[in-house]
C-alpha cells in the first residue's frame, strides 16, 4: 500500500480536533477537490487522502487506468490508510465520495479497523445506479462474464460526460479538463462497483457507527432512493441522512450558497462527534427503533 499516492491536508487554522479519511470516487484522485479540504482545515479538521489503486498517480502506467483490483484490494488499502491516520489520539472519521462512499460504508460494515473510526460520512454513495447510468441487463451480464477472464480489459464509461456534477459551470469545466480525471475503469472495478454496491445495501442493517449520509436529489449518477433505504435499515442509533434539494452528483463543490451550507454541516456533525464519548453505539434491530436518527433538509 506504501506504493499509492498520498495526499494529506493538514494545515488547519488552530489546533486540529478530528481528521478525515476521504476516500475519493469513480474516476477521480486525491488533488481534484482542494477547496473542499482546505475548507475542513479551516474549521480545524484534517484530511488524509490518497489516490486509489488504479487512479490518479497510483495507475502504472495510462493502460492500467482503473485497474483497481477489485473490493478484495480496495479494502484493504483503505484499512492500510486506516491505520495510517490512527498515529494520534485525534478522532477519525471515514469519508467516501460516490464509489469511495460506497467503498467506506462497507468497511464500515467489515474493515478490520472500524473500531478506529468514530463514525462515516458517506457522500452520494453508489449503492445503485441513476437510470441514467445504469447498464442495460445485456451489456451487464456481458461485463459480469468477460470480467472473470480479463478482469483488467479497461472500458470506457463516459461517466463524465453523462454526469451531472454541480451546478457550478466553472467548477464543472475544471473537473472535466483535470487530466487526471477519467471515465475509463477495468471491467473487475466495474463490476464490484455494481455488484458489491448492491450487496452493502442489502447488508445494511450489519452497520452500527456513526452515520451521516448526504445525497443531492438530482443526482443522475448514483440512486437517491438507495441511500435512503441505506438510512432507514442501517442499525446505527446514531444516524443523520442530508436530504440535499436540486443538488447535483457533488454537493462539496455545489453553487453557493448550497456548498457552503452543506460543508458547515459536515464539519458541525464531525466537530460534534469528535467529543463524543468512546462507547460504542448499541445495535438496533430496526432503523425506526433509533433513538438518535434524524432526517434533515438543510434549506428547510
Amino acid at each position: 500500500m506504501a506504493d499509492l499516492y498520498v495526499k494529506d491536508y493538514t494545515d488547519t487554522k488552530e489546533t486540529p480536533v478530528a481528521r478525515v479519511l476521504f476516500i475519493h470516487g469513480f474516476g477521480e484522485h486525491a488533488n481534484l477537490y482542494p477547496e473542499f479540504f482546505e475548507f475542513l482545515n479551516q474549521r480545524n479538521i484534517e484530511v488524509f487522502c490518497f489516490d486509489q489503486r488504479g487512479f490518479g498517480r497510483s495507475k502504472k502506467s495510462p493502460k492500467f487506468q482503473g485497474c483497481s483490483g477489485g473490493w478484495k484490494q480496495q479494502l484493504p488499502d483503505i484499512d492500510y490508510h486506516v491505520q495510517r491516520a490512527s498515529d494520534t489520539n485525534l478522532p477519525l472519521f471515514l469519508m467516501g465520495h460516490s464509489m469511495g462512499g460506497g467503498l467506506s460504508l462497507r468497511y464500515g460494515m467489515i474493515g478490520d479497523h472500524r473500531k478506529n473510526l468514530k463514525g462515516v460520512i458517506a457522500q452520494a454513495p453508489m449503492l445503485q445506479n441513476h437510470p441514467d447510468t445504469k447498464p442495460g441487463y445485456l451489456l451487464y451480464k456481458s461485463l459480469s462474464a468477460v470480467s472473470r477472464v480479463m478482469p483488467n480489459f479497461t472500458w470506457n464509461t463516459k461517466i463524465m460526460e453523462t454526469k451531472k456534477g454541480t451546478r457550478d459551470q466553472k467548477m464543472m469545466d475544471r473537473i472535466l479538463s483535470d487530466p487526471l480525471a477519467s471515465s475509463v475503469g477495468s471491467l473487475e472495478t466495474l463490476r464490484d462497483l455494481i455488484n458489491c454496491s448492491q450487496q452493502t445495501l442489502e447488508e445494511a442493517n450489519q452497520f452500527h457507527l456513526p452515520l451521516l449520509i448526504a445525497h443531492g436529489t438530482d443526482d443522475n449518477i448514483n440512486l437517491y432512493e438507495a441511500s435512503q433505504e441505506f438510512y432507514e435499515h442501517a442499525s446505527s442509533r446514531d444516524k443523520t441522512f442530508l436530504s440535499l434539494p436540486d443538488c447535483q452528483h457533488s454537493p462539496n463543490i455545489e453553487q453557493e450558497p448550497d456548498r457552503t451550507l452543506y460543508l458547515n454541516q459536515v464539519c458541525d456533525w464531525i466537530h460534534k462527534h469528535a467529543t463524543l464519548g468512546n462507547s460504542t453505539p448499541t445495535p438496533t434491530t430496526s432503523a425506526p427503533n433509533a433513538t438518535t436518527a434524524s432526517i434533515v433538509n438543510p434549506n428547510a
